[in-house]
């Protein structure tokens, strides 16, 4: 509800030369509770004081599949400096997320939004979409489409906001 309001709309699409898009007027990201593939609840107000990198995907989208190893890389070269990433996976199939994250060897969180409730929520309609929250909770960066996450230059804006 809160972000569908904030007007996705109006933040300039990503070109092939942007890596991260800023978001106009920082706003307030929405919370959430939500299980991961276990049933283990990750609630984001919880992780206030840390930048988190969310990423919206799906087991059915190639575009998102493909950029789960770069994200892995980026959350073990990131997690000790405040940095947590997450996946929200739309759409159920808790099996096959597990079975996925076992054969890649994922070890950040993929959580589950079985009603899409939370991709609507924060006005997400297509995928591979990513928000980065600073440690304020608030919205910084965009990123609609796939990222190279492990790319240096990622890497250091998003270690930029734990400062």
């Amino acid at each position: 509800m809160a972000l569908a309001v904030f007007a996705i709309m109006a933040i300039p699409r990503a070109s092939a030369a942007q890596l991260l898009t800023p978001t106009p007027k920082r706003p307030l990201a929405p919370g959430f509770i939500l299980p991961d593939y276990n049933g283990q609840p990750y609630r984001l107000e919880g992780m206030r004081g840390h930048v988190v990198v969310v990423n919206f995907w799906a087991l059915s989208c190639p575009s998102c599949r493909g950029e789960m190893p770069a994200l892995e890389e980026m959350w073990r070269k990131l997690r000790g400096h405040g940095v947590i990433v997450l996946g929200i996976h739309r759409g159920g199939y808790e099996r096959e997320v597990r079975v996925y994250a076992r054969r890649l060897g994922l070890s950040f969180p993929l959580l589950m939004d079985n009603g899409n409730l939370v991709a609507r929520s924060w006005g997400v309609y297509s995928i591979p979409t990513t928000m980065i929250i600073g440690p304020d909770g608030r919205l910084d960066y965009i990123a609609f489409g796939g990222r190279v996450w492990n790319n240096p230059e990622i890497m250091r804006r998003i270690l930029a906001l734990t400062q």
